[in-house]
């Protein structure tokens, strides 16, 4: 992709983040386009760009914190949600089954929760994205406080032929994992002994297509929260980005996360081990309808996973 093409691209997805209210997400390409700007000498009229670029980042300032102080928006019509998915989902994959995961994941985000449980449904017939799609519906579940719920979809897909024994039993794991934080007692059916057998034997020759992170713990080295471990759950997750909802009344912890922000030495902790490594914090947002309306979601691509358990 050309500089051309590239800086045109952030600057139209800036522009529609912009006109639904998305300001982060906003801010976020804008920066992106005035770093395309700023590294490239010989673009045509730079002097000019550079200056109307900052201008409109100070004016997405100064809306994003007059949202803040703003009372939390009603719930989303329907055809604003297909809008966010299909616009406001920008993902480098090729294929159209991981794009729908992730534009699922952003409905969830943005407190449509019941609509992306429709879309993970939706793609539970695909090979390449099922146990993500399973275990995000799980996620959703637990974001509604529904542990019944939960166990009684994952019931259903005991019967469904989709699933083989392997995705079964990595999705049963991952769902006695994740309600057991909330301390919630989940009466699940056994699997058979024939199932159990072959998921065993699966698992041997082929691991998990992805790693579960539950939880991250950070440390920051300033401000007020300086050198205390903070752990973070994380609510949904799409291949290498995760996303946590912090409660907007832990403002310390907030005024210290920002777009762009890299988390250094994070633990990852996973439904098989712990991990050491970092993070870019790619987005952050008030979320304005849903069960954390009121509240921020905050998504961080985790660039590095250093492979190494920690002590």
């Amino acid at each position: 992709m050309d500089i051309k093409t590239g800086l045109e691209q952030q600057l139209k997805a800036a522009e529609l983040y912009k006109s639904q209210g998305l300001y982060a997400e906003a801010k976020k390409a804008y920066d992106v386009a005035l770093q395309l700007v700023n590294d490239n000498p010989h673009i045509k009229n730079r002097d000019h760009l550079q200056s109307v670029i900052a201008q409109k980042i100070d004016e997405l300032t100064e809306a994003s914190e007059k949202v803040e102080s703003a009372p939390p928006t009603p719930e989303m019509a329907p055809q604003v949600q297909t809008l966010i998915k299909n616009l406001f989902t920008f993902s480098n994959d090729t294929d159209p089954d991981v794009s729908a995961l992730e534009g699922a994941v952003t409905l969830a985000k943005f407190g449509q929760v019941e609509r992306a449980i429709f879309e993970f449904n939706s793609l539970l017939g695909k090979d390449s994205v099922r146990v993500a799609a399973a275990k995000n519906i799980l996620r959703c579940y637990q974001l509604l406080s529904m542990p019944g719920k939960a166990v009684e979809t994952y019931h259903e897909w005991l019967l469904n032929t989709k699933f083989s024994a392997r995705e079964l039993a990595y999705v049963r794991r991952f769902l006695e994992v994740l309600f057991k934080k909330d301390g919630a007692t989940l009466s699940l059916l056994r699997m058979s002994l024939a199932d159990k057998k072959a998921a065993m034997e699966d698992a041997k020759l082929d691991p998990p297509d992805d790693l579960d992170i539950g939880s991250i713990v950070i440390t920051l080295d300033n401000g007020p929260l300086q050198g205390k471990p903070i752990e973070l759950d994380v609510q949904l997750q799409a291949r290498n980005m995760v996303s946590l909802f912090i409660e907007s009344k832990e403002k310390p912890l907030l005024d210290n996360l920002n777009v762009g922000f890299r988390l250094r030495n994070v633990q990852f902790n996973s439904t098989v081990a712990i991990f050491r490594g970092e993070g870019v914090i790619s987005a952050k947002a008030l979320i304005g309808s849903g069960p954390k309306q009121g509240d921020y979601h905050l998504d961080i691509k985790i660039e590095d996973t250093r492979g190494r358990a920690c002590q």
